[in-house]
């Protein structure tokens, strides 16, 4: 059996072997990306889309958050390299997705109650199913900053809303 790729999202690999982006315009604008930053495109892209469409109203107001903030993070990814990438991503998806589900009219009730990491957490670790190891890597923490955030959520919540360990 042939495992699973990562998912590319919006970028693809142009003539040379560099991976590329073509935007709109008349001709299209091709743009060389770096290849550290197409390779976690591909990382991420899939498991952010999954928080997404978890959290909004739609696949295509899901895809659309997700294309917009890994935009915006190759416009910062020099910066992004000198810190944590996936920080960075993290930050700027869930603003995105913040801003998307209050314009929608649908918050979810764990971002009512909690502080967004924690609630964050709760969903990718309990409701998404990831593993310890992979919620950290796709907010940007320490796997025991993750299980802090889970341990504090757990304290503030009832043990049914946070879900099956």
């Amino acid at each position: 059996m042939i495992p699973p790729q990562p998912d590319p999202g919006p970028f693809r690999t142009g003539p040379a072997g560099a991976p590329e982006v073509i935007g709109v315009g008349s001709p299209p604008v091709r743009l060389r990306l770096p290849v550290e930053f197409a390779a976690f495109c591909a990382l991420h892209h899939g498991r952010y889309l999954r928080y997404c469409r978890l959290r909004l109203p739609g696949t295509a107001v899901a895809e659309a958050v997700v294309e917009s903030a890994l935009g915006e993070l190759a416009t910062r990814w020099a910066a992004a390299l000198a810190t944590s990438p996936a920080a960075l991503a993290w930050h700027l998806l869930g603003r995105r997705v913040d801003a998307e589900a209050r314009a929608a009219g649908q918050g979810d009730v764990l971002h009512r109650l909690l502080p967004a990491p924690q609630a964050d957490a709760v969903l990718l670790r309990r409701r998404l199913r990831m593993s310890l190891a992979e919620t950290a890597e796709v907010m940007g923490l320490a796997p025991r900053d993750v299980t802090w955030h889970l341990l504090l959520a757990e304290r503030r919540l009832a043990p049914g809303l946070t879900g099956p360990a």
